[in-house]
């Protein structure tokens, strides 16, 4: 029997505080209409508020034209122990720009080795979508934080505790 030695798997940012505590991500939405008009501001700060108010301590914002603005207010007041991130990013040069406006994280539906490698780059807790094993593995492989289970819904629990007898990590 041969074995290979065991490549080390890639530095990970660690995961947030917040996500850590309770293991939920809320993500926020910003309407077209809150883009044209920048009222999305007051909008979504309150609905932080209440979110932080109620416990959960881990927000992202789903990418729309504002939402970098409103990542940089909400950086600038959610108490300590708030993660803050983006959703649903498609490019490394999103992680930049996510990174540069106060994010700690950034989501994505899918695995994507550059967004996770740029995150990285930026010191940004990565969490890309997977549904299938292979999915999992790569993106653990390439870095991530953390793998999500995306679209989880369909999926259910008794998938979850299968997946995790196969792929411990």
């Amino acid at each position: 029997m041969t074995t290979e030695p065991v490549r080390p798997l890639p530095n990970r940012a660690p995961m947030g505080s917040g996500l850590q505590q309770t293991r939920i991500a809320a993500v926020l939405a910003v309407s077209s209409a809150a883009e044209q008009h920048l009222p999305g501001i007051p909008a979504v700060a309150a609905a932080a508020d209440t979110l932080v108010e109620n416990g959960v301590r881990c927000l992202a914002l789903a990418p729309a034209g504002n939402t970098l603005r409103i990542l940089e207010h909400l950086a600038g007041r959610l108490p300590d122990g708030v993660d803050l991130g983006l959703a649903s990013l498609p490019a490394p040069e999103d992680v930049v720009r996510a990174a540069n406006a106060g994010a700690r994280f950034v989501m994505s539906p899918h695995v994507a080795p550059d967004v996770v490698h740029a995150a990285r780059g930026c010191g940004l807790a990565s969490y890309p979508g997977a549904m299938t094993p292979g999915e999992v593995h790569l993106g653990w492989r390439t870095g991530a934080t953390a793998v999500q289970l995306f679209p989880a819904g369909t999926l259910g629990p008794s998938y979850l505790a299968t997946l995790r007898q196969a792929l411990p990590d």
